[in-house]
């Protein structure tokens, strides 16, 4: 039961470690497009 709560909460952590970056990669896009479109 405590091995499957650790394996969620590890589970959790990645997705949000995903997101995170995912999320850090676009703000990045967004600033690069503007910066060769503007």
């Amino acid at each position: 039961m405590l091995k499957r709560s650790v394996y969620l909460k590890n589970k959790k952590y990645k997705n949000h470690l995903l997101f995170g970056v995912s999320g850090f990669l676009l703000q990045m896009f967004t600033i690069l497009l503007k910066e060769i479109f503007l």
